[in-house]
């Protein structure tokens, strides 16, 4: 119908560079989790929605898992919305996101970004608000108990509006530096790689100083899988070849770098380590994103 409100919409709200210490405990090893960490959407909902009984928020329906080694989802469902949480707690890719579809007035928003923030200290914050109708849409940033508003755009059309707010902590002090370590600088522990489960061999294509490696410039299409994998299954005693074996150009992984950083320059991405944890590809990503 005519000037119907379409509610499609959505408010997110990522932290990075976490206080590691304290995302380890709370979503990291399940020997260090305190009990009132054991359902942290369900503690933490009444702060991100509120309690006000009319609200649909209220009736939702929630579910909440720890993964292994680490991290963490939940969803939670009311109506035709939801909100969804992931944590990735270790150091090196700290980030935590919440995210909901459900419509908002200022205030509301308001809570919702003041209470995404308490899940987790950070030294920086961004949110995000989208909608198809403009008549949902607040766009103002919100202000942030703890942080300074740095950037701000947003745009409002005929077809959807959108808003961008990034946020860094308002102290000198990061929020991952304990306050034992103040009087000593101390290096973030985003630079202390994590350690990753075992996985299967992840066999890297190297440059061509290196005579063991991989090296495979010269095929094209499908060739140049064959022959990479028909040479790593060669080598004596390298590998059991009744295990699965990785094999990874890393000339395709830059290309796509280089694309999404050409499409998207203002566009952060974040990269979920718990789908491929290997160090070698973690390690990788990390060294092309240090080159930016």
């Amino acid at each position: 119908p005519k000037d119907e409100i379409i509610d499609t919409f959505s408010t997110q709200v990522a932290l990075t560079n976490l206080d590691t210490t304290e995302s380890m405990r709370r979503f990291g090893n399940a020997v260090d989790r305190m009990p009132e960490d054991e359902f942290p959407l369900t503690n933490m909902w009444k702060d991100l929605h509120g309690d006000e009984k009319r609200c649909p928020a209220n009736n939702a329906k929630l579910d909440e898992c720890f993964f292994k080694p680490i991290g963490y989802s939940a969803n939670g469902v009311f109506g035709r919305n939801y909100t969804t949480v992931h944590i990735t707690p270790q150091p090196g890719c700290s980030y935590l996101s919440v995210e909901t579809s459900m419509p908002m007035n200022r205030e509301a928003r308001q809570r919702f970004a003041e209470g995404a923030g308490k899940w987790c200290s950070s030294d920086t914050m961004a949110v995000t608000e989208f909608a198809l109708s403009s008549k949902l849409f607040t766009g103002a940033a919100p202000e942030v108990p703890g942080f300074e508003l740095r950037r701000s755009t947003q745009t409002a059309g005929q077809a959807f509006a959108c808003a961008h707010h990034h946020y860094e902590r308002a102290s000198g002090l990061t929020a991952a530096t304990p306050s034992s370590a103040l009087s000593t600088p101390q290096p973030s522990p985003m630079l202390r790689p994590a350690p990753a489960p075992a996985s299967p061999p992840l066999v890297l294509r190297q440059p061509d100083s290196r005579p063991e490696a991989i090296l495979a410039e010269e095929l094209a299409g499908r060739q140049a899988a064959t022959v990479a994998a028909e040479r790593v299954l060669a080598q004596p005693g390298e590998f059991d070849v009744d295990s699965p074996i990785v094999l990874l150009d890393t000339t395709i992984l830059r290309r796509q770098v280089d694309r999404w950083f050409r499409l998207l320059p203002r566009v952060e991405p974040f990269y979920a380590v718990k789908c491929n944890p290997n160090p070698a590809l973690v390690k990788a990503l990390w060294e092309m994103w240090q080159e930016r």
